[in-house]
């Protein structure tokens, strides 16, 4: 396994200083928009999208058949894809959240430091549920159909919630007891995020299993 995800790193490592400055950006135009969550935004939903350039390589050179020449399992290909989602994500919202305390310190930026943590656990568990949903599409359907897929995953749920906040009333006892409880609330949603992400690991892994490369 530490193999596999020493080549997932190397793979993404040459798109190193291309995110650098696009880091730069997007740290310059939160500043000016005096906000933090936009950073933390933009940089997580940029990098999560490395993933998806890492299977576009695989495919493109022929990295299955080979990795399924050496003595790895395909699970743990498979796996490999999970843990290094979730590392790049949690990376991209670690950096971004560091920057964004930091430009707090001499912006009067609007988001408190609650606001800035509850927006990395918002974002974190959101990636998490996006790789949920693609990757067994990916393994499924191939790269280029599921990045059309990909728009509809993210838009999908978005106008959903919208429409939801928009017309149909939250329960007041609902949102005092997330206010009441947040880190119990952030700690929930995340294990449910978890829990949604391995059941659709072990879908990718059945999928993979009946794939003939």
């Amino acid at each position: 396994m530490t193999g596999l995800l020493y080549k997932e790193f190397y793979t993404l490592k040459r798109y190193l200083k291309q995110y650098s400055t696009i880091l730069i950006m997007f740290t310059l135009i939160s500043v000016y928009m005096k906000s933090v969550i936009y950073l933390q935004s933009m940089l997580s939903m940029s990098l999560g999208m490395l993933t998806f350039t890492g299977i576009t390589y695989d495919k493109m050179y022929g990295w299955d058949k080979l990795a399924l020449t050496m003595p790895v399992s395909r699970s743990g290909i498979v796996l490999s894809k999970y843990i290094m989602s979730a590392l790049v994500s949690a990376s991209a919202l670690i950096v971004s959240s560091v920057i964004g305390i930091v430009i707090k310190q001499f912006v009067p930026v609007e988001e408190g430091m609650s606001d800035i943590l509850m927006v990395a656990v918002v974002l974190f568990g959101a990636l998490l549920l996006i790789y949920a949903v693609i990757l067994p599409i990916i393994y499924k359907f191939g790269v280029e159909k599921a990045r059309i897929m990909m728009f509809g995953v993210i838009a999908i749920p978005i106008v959903f919630i919208t429409i939801i906040v928009r017309y149909i009333p939250v329960p007041t006892g609902f949102i005092e007891f997330i206010n009441s409880h947040v880190v119990l609330t952030g700690l929930i949603y995340l294990l449910i995020c978890i829990l949604i992400d391995v059941i659709s690991y072990f879908i990718s892994v059945h999928i993979y299993n009946q794939k003939e490369f």
